[in-house]
């Protein structure tokens, strides 16, 4: 079953780099003559996609962060 708009999201998406993929997610446009599952399918990988680069960009702190944070940025996301 093909699904250009999918595939052409996440061709797009490849080409992007990790700085700039989340900003690409969002700002690309949905086209209206795709089906409604096409569309879903299109929303979801945008929600991995940008699940993905959240879980990869990981900011600087300004100050010593608690002891628990490795443990929540590493570990607890597994379990999506």
């Amino acid at each position: 079953m093909a699904r250009p708009a999918a595939v052409k999201l996440l061709q797009g998406a490849l080409d992007q780099r990790q700085e700039d993929l989340c900003d690409y997610l969002w700002a690309s446009a949905n086209d209206d003559a795709v089906s409604g599952d096409e569309k879903d399918m299109v929303t979801l990988m945008r929600l991995v996609l940008a699940d993905f680069w959240a879980n990869t960009t990981k900011p600087e702190y300004p100050r010593a962060t608690n002891d628990r944070t490795p443990f929540a940025e590493s570990i607890i996301p597994l379990f999506k």
